[in-house]
């Protein structure tokens, strides 16, 4: 039995935990999608995943350093995206003005950041002026968002401005771009986003970059969020879930492991213990002979011996033998009679 690592479930698990994650700081407005915040999540995430679904190297362990080799590619990208995020404010450029307006709020985009965006609520309005130092014609515009540091258009157009025109403002409501944007993608956004715009026209160019965040009027207040708050719980537990199939197993393994250990020290404690016995019974050394094996008495020939005891052989060949002992003989008439 062996342990049961799950090194490229972990990679799974842990990309889609990361993304989960990201939507969420998205949507409630905690923070933009951006680069750094994007991978460095997501890095994060593969990574803990990885160690909580793997805990051993005995088993994958080249599949466990290509994960967490992709995982720091992930966090390179991320810190690419650190100025972005912590030492970049919004951008506009030279010779051309913006400034909006939302509730009592009023800012350039100079003035907004990833985590002090302009705010506004999904039923109010942003009142803006922006103006450029000359007359620009034959545009080329747009309006758009960053995410993880790549730019996804929302909205495009062409203008003569034939009026030469060098000011504008407007009052936007807030509902009808998200009702723009759920037609589009079939999703109701909230949160905060890093936005851009630029007005490419034949005498030169403007181009903004800012932050403006959509308060979500809740923690569950689109179907998106509570899609992601279920995806993320449910993440979790199948996280949860292999991460104590994995301890078992490791833990079964390591069981398996003493078991035959102690089986295999069993069968061989009788044979040591009975030759122990036996040199404790039979010692052979110095202080004592060993035994000999007892030994088969051979056969002798069939001869008839004289008994020393009982025949004494004649001395001479007249005299018949006599006994040693010679016994009282007793005659037919049952008397005794001299030798």
């Amino acid at each position: 039995m062996k342990p049961r690592p799950k090194p490229l479930v972990g990679l799974v698990l842990g990309l889609l935990l990361g993304l989960v994650i990201v939507g969420l700081l998205w949507q409630l407005g905690v923070a933009p999608p951006d680069r750094f915040i994007l991978f460095g999540v997501v890095a994060v995430s593969i990574a803990l995943v990885e160690l909580i679904v793997t805990q051993t190297l005995k088993r994958g362990k080249k599949r466990f350093v290509t994960v967490m080799i992709i995982a720091g590619v992930f966090g390179g990208v991320a810190l690419t995206g650190i100025p972005e995020t912590f030492l970049d404010a919004g951008t506009i450029s030279n010779g051309c003005s913006l400034q909006a307006t939302s509730g009592d709020q009023t800012v350039k985009p100079t003035d907004t950041s990833a985590f002090a965006p302009l705010d506004t609520t999904p039923t109010g309005t942003i009142s803006w002026e922006s103006s450029t130092d000359k007359v620009l014609t034959n545009w080329h515009s747009g309006l758009g968002m960053y995410i993880g540091g790549v730019a996804l258009p929302l909205w495009t157009a062409e203008r003569a401005n034939s009026e030469q025109a060098q000011s504008w403002s407007s009052t936007e409501q807030v509902a009808d771009y998200l009702k723009k944007i759920e037609d589009q993608t079939g999703l109701q956004l909230r949160g905060t986003y890093h936005v851009y715009g630029y007005i490419h026209a034949d005498e030169g160019n403007c181009d903004m970059a800012g932050y403006i965040r959509v308060n979500a009027e809740n923690p569950f207040a689109t179907p998106l969020i509570i899609a992601l708050w279920v995806a993320g719980a449910l993440l979790f537990v199948i996280t949860v879930s292999i991460a104590m199939a994995v301890r078992r197993s490791i833990r079964d393994s390591k069981s398996y492991a003493e078991q035959a250990a102690l089986a295999s020290s069993a069968t061989a404690t009788p044979g040591a213990e009975g030759s122990a016995a036996a040199e404790q019974t039979e010692p052979v050394g110095a202080f004592t002979e060993p035994k000999a094996e007892p030994q088969a008495e051979p056969v002798a020939e069939t001869q008839v011996m004289p008994s020393a005891t009982t025949e004494v052989l004649p001395t001479t060949t007249a005299e018949p033998a006599q006994p040693d002992d010679p016994a009282p003989a007793s005659g037919t008439d049952g008397e005794t009679k001299a030798p």
